[in-house]
């Protein structure tokens, strides 16, 4: 049936095991003939620094910020109806924002995955699970903290709570490396075994063009989010006033497709932040304004 699980076999002093994932049925979100839709159009940012990642959750978004003067420090803020900030959260010294993402807790609360454990000089090297409380602050890590031991770069996590699926990824020699575990096994508290690991290298310039049609190498610009669904890897590439790209992996390491967005109208100033599946449907982030003006778009894929 349908779901995850380590199976173990031990025979006399001898034991093995694997992970085994079945029923990944999802279907592919190709938003490659999609319209691109704005959701929040120009937003102004709590901070003069730009949007990091965002999260869509029944309809509610909260978005992840670098504080002003310190490059380590963030925040979490959630908007109103209107589009507002309302609420937020304080992340001292926990790295770069980069991507998050969010699960539902049995007691019904919402928590927050983020790198963490950063300093201004470089990205989280650990990962916390935190859970959503206006008004609160957190010191390096918070909640459940899970070390993976990175050199360089950070851990990123996202979450499919549906298939019970959590993918961390961090870098490799090879490029990246994408480690799935059991949801529940890991907000359980005990150490974390994989279930299944894959490493890709994104040289999609050598993809063929109906895979990837405007011959890019993702490998040349900044990774700027990543999300899962089912047997898919969607993530967020690009550069400050440079192209922007969605490329689209399953779980083997090939490649679905590669497409550079250009719906995102006459922004001035353009950075590629955050990217999210919500209601199978993808969201991507832009920030865009003057450097003491930064402000949040949040585009929508019909």
């Amino acid at each position: 049936g349908k779901g995850n699980a380590r199976i173990t076999v031990t025979v006399g002093t001898t034991t093995l095991s694997c992970g085994v994932i079945a029923g990944l049925d999802e279907a592919l979100i190709d938003i490659r003939q999609s319209e691109l839709e704005p959701l929040i159009r120009e937003q102004y940012l709590a901070h003069v620094t730009v949007l990091r990642d965002f999260i869509v959750d029944d309809g509610e978004i909260y978005y992840i910020q670098r504080k002003d003067s310190v490059p380590g420090d963030l925040t979490i803020q959630h908007l109103d109806q209107d589009g507002n900030v309302d609420q937020w959260m304080s992340l001292i010294g926990f790295g770069g924002g980069v991507s998050i993402s969010m699960d539902r807790g049995e007691d019904g609360r919402r928590y927050i995955w983020v790198e963490s454990n950063g300093t201004p000089a470089s990205e989280g090297q650990t990962l916390s699970r935190i859970p959503w409380e206006s008004g609160t602050s957190y010191v390096r890590q918070g909640g459940q903290t899970w070390n993976f031991r990175q050199e360089e770069g950070a851990a990123y996590a996202a979450v499919d709570q549906e298939n019970e699926l959590v993918c961390i990824r961090t870098n490799s020699k090879a490029g990246y490396t994408f480690t799935y575990y059991n949801y529940a096994d890991m907000i359980a508290g005990s150490a974390p075994v994989p279930l299944y690991q894959i490493e890709l290298n994104m040289l999609t310039s050598t993809l063929p063009k109906d895979v990837n049609p405007s011959g890019a190498s993702v490998g040349e610009y900044a990774f700027r989010g990543f999300a899962i669904q089912g047997q898919y890897i969607y993530q967020y590439f690009g550069t400050a006033n440079g192209a922007i790209l969605v490329a689209v992996y399953d779980m083997e390491g090939n490649a679905q497709y590669v497409h550079k967005v250009t719906q995102y109208g006459d922004l001035v100033f353009r950075e590629p932040d955050g990217i999210c599946i919500a209601d199978g449907k993808m969201y991507i982030g832009i920030t865009s304004g003057e450097s003491a003006d930064r402000r949040a778009n949040i585009f929508r894929y019909s």
